[in-house]
């Protein structure tokens, strides 16, 4: 038998079906967090049914139907006495001319659905602020507004009484009826979801980043040991942060539970409890790898090694850095992507049928962007707190030195690149928070435009 007829060797199949840990696990997490999210969202609670309800102008249309008829009445009553008087035949031609006009505009409202626009009811209602906000946030929802009417053709016009606007509830739309009505606030719940799914996969990102230098000092692993004094700092500082930020600076619920969903600000506390417990983990982590860096640079002083003349440091001083690097861009994500969507949920309630209005009457809206400005600037606050201390520490070190100097022999074009994006993107991390607010403000702006 010939070579070529031999049967061929069967090679030895390395299965591929096996688990991945290091990308398995953080997809269940990740799925783990899409679950929770939905159920903060939409869960039923004891004091909630966790769905979204609308907020309506319920009589609007009955008011200006009731207007432009009391209208079309008198004119038609002006018309008669007109021909038995004689009157003047441009006054009376004026009264025609508003008749006809009226009786189109009664029609339109009627049939037509003149009414599909919100601003065209701005002409017949005027209400003060304070009375507008009380209704809102009043279960029988009575509002007291003057209805104004103008016509040139009339003595005693514009005709101003005041009458009682009905702000209703409507709890009869399902999830999909309400987003289609509203799609800003689908747009927000949403990201609501998909933003609480990414928080519970970057923590397990950021351990794995923290767990894959384990190699390096194995006296210190990431382990629950040696990270009780790394978590005390950020977990105190963070507290203290949330509660001064959320008690006393906003010392009252922005956000109304009746404006869109029963028991909001309690879903709001199981909300944002689990992204400031990532961000503290991001922060312990990136104190514990910043400790790792300075004993490292300090055994390597102790022994007398440059970073140059040892492949092998390094390599760990790489492993750290880039761990170093990639758990702080996880926080930056974790706070910027909050503002986000607190910009969007502010968006979407502020485009509701009766806080729309409100914002037309009033000429501001009901819940101000500034609010979310705010928000933004204290978070670029509380990762500047923990950024600038670590990273003065992280350039005193030898071992950055020395990689400095091994750079310095990069040419000179490459090297003032290098250096100008290594101080702009610092800025821009750490301002990432607020950043995010001038782009939702943006985006904002080009939608409702």
């Amino acid at each position: 038998m010939t070579d070529a007829n031999k049967p061929e060797n069967k090679k030895h199949e390395i299965a591929t079906w096996r688990p991945n840990i290091t990308a398995n696990l953080p997809i269940l997490i990740a799925m783990l967090g899409l679950i929770y999210g939905i159920m903060v969202m939409t869960g039923r609670g004891r004091r909630s049914d966790g769905e979204c309800h609308d907020l309506f102008l319920k009589n609007k249309r009955e008011l200006v139907t009731s207007i432009i008829s009391a209208r079309i009445g008198i004119l038609e009553d002006k018309i008669r006495q007109g021909d038995s008087t004689k009157l003047k035949t441009e006054e009376l031609g004026r009264a025609k001319q508003s008749l006809a006009t009226s009786r189109l505009e009664l029609n339109n409202l009627l049939y037509f659905n003149i009414d599909t626009s919100l601003a065209y009811f701005l002409r017949y209602f005027s209400s003060n602020r304070a009375n507008y906000l009380e209704a809102l946030q009043d279960n029988t929802g009575k509002l007291p507004v003057c209805i104004r009417d103008t016509c040139s053709s009339l003595s005693n016009y514009p005709f101003i009484k005041p009458d009682t606007l009905q702000i209703a509830r409507n709890d009869d739309l399902s999830l999909m009826q309400y987003i289609d009505k509203y799609p800003q606030m689908g747009f927000s719940f949403f990201l609501a979801i998909a933003q609480m799914s990414l928080w519970f996969m970057i923590a397990s990102l950021v351990v794995g980043a923290a767990m894959k230098t384990d190699k390096i000092l194995r006296d210190i692993r990431y382990k629950w040991g040696n990270m009780l004094v790394p978590i005390a700092i950020p977990l105190l500082v963070t507290g203290a942060f949330a509660w001064f930020l959320y008690m006393k600076l906003i010392d009252e619920y922005v956000i109304s539970d009746n404006y869109f969903m029963d028991g909001f600000n309690n879903r709001m506390i199981w909300y944002s409890v689990p992204g400031y417990l990532v961000t503290v983990l991001c922060f312990s982590i990136y104190l514990f790898l910043a400790n790792k860096l300075e004993l490292l640079n300090e055994m390597a002083g102790g022994k007398n090694i440059k970073l140059e003349d040892n492949i092998e440091l390094q390599k760990q001083y790489k492993t750290l850095r880039d761990a170093f690097d990639f758990v702080f861009l996880c926080t930056t994500i974790i706070l910027s992507v909050f503002v986000l969507w607190l910009g969007s949920l502010f968006n979407a309630v502020n485009n509701i049928e009766a806080i729309h209005f409100y914002a037309m009457l009033s000429g501001k809206p009901l819940l101000s962007g500034d609010f979310v400005y705010l928000t933004g600037l204290m978070h670029s606050l509380l990762l500047l707190m923990f950024y600038v201390p670590v990273r003065l520490q992280f350039n005193s070190l030898q071992v950055t030195k020395d990689q400095r100097s091994a750079d310095a022999g990069d040419a000179s074009s490459k090297k003032v690149i290098k250096t100008f994006w290594d101080g702009i993107s610092t800025v821009l991390i750490t301002a990432s928070p607020f950043l995010t607010t001038v782009i939702q403000k943006l985006i904002t702006g080009f939608i409702n435009n």
